[in-house]
């Protein structure tokens, strides 16, 4: 699918709230008049895709000849934004969330932080039961004890990590 009607596509299948979501959050990272803003205007005011009013509109623009280039990172903006929008309507995301941040604090030696969104995570998959999310969980539970980051390798937790790990692939099995 060419570049253009990708992303008049996207643009015409977002929600106004996602639109307006856009266009604010490009204020504030871009000059409200860019040229990413200038072309999400034009096309959301078109009924069909014209490439050759958008351009003649921005003729005075001098970076219009790397058109191409100029849409595709309008698309892939416009995605990232949506990704923003949405991230915390669904569980998997705020998941993902919390045990990426988690990995950030651990390679930066934050042990206790990690640990703590760590147990939140566990906590959400529990109550939601998502127990698909609770390897990565363990896994990263793991690497805290292994690390001796709480003394001595804790021989009782490890056990306990394994246990519930065993678990989770008790209900896993029957769940699929």
């Amino acid at each position: 699918m060419a570049t253009s009607s990708k992303l008049y596509e996207l643009i015409k299948s977002l929600s106004s709230a996602e639109k307006r979501y856009f266009k604010i959050q490009s204020s504030i990272f871009l000059e409200s008049n860019s040229i990413y803003v200038q072309i999400f205007d034009l096309i959301v005011k078109q009924g069909t895709y014209n490439e050759t009013k958008i351009k003649r509109k921005l003729r005075g623009y001098r970076g219009i000849k790397q058109f191409c280039t100029i849409k595709e990172s309008l698309y892939q903006r416009i995605l990232e934004g949506l990704e923003s929008y949405h991230r915390n309507k669904y569980i998997a995301n705020q998941i993902t969330q919390l045990l990426y941040h988690s990995q950030l604090l651990f390679k930066r030696g934050l042990f206790m932080q990690s640990k703590k969104l760590l147990e939140r995570a566990k906590i959400k998959v529990l109550n939601q039961e998502k127990y698909e999310w609770m390897p990565s969980i363990l896994m990263q539970e793991r690497k805290l004890y292994y690390r001796k980051v709480f003394g001595e390798a804790n021989e009782a937790k490890l056990n306990e990590i394994r246990n519930e790990e065993q678990q989770t692939l008790d209900k896993l099995e029957t769940l699929f």
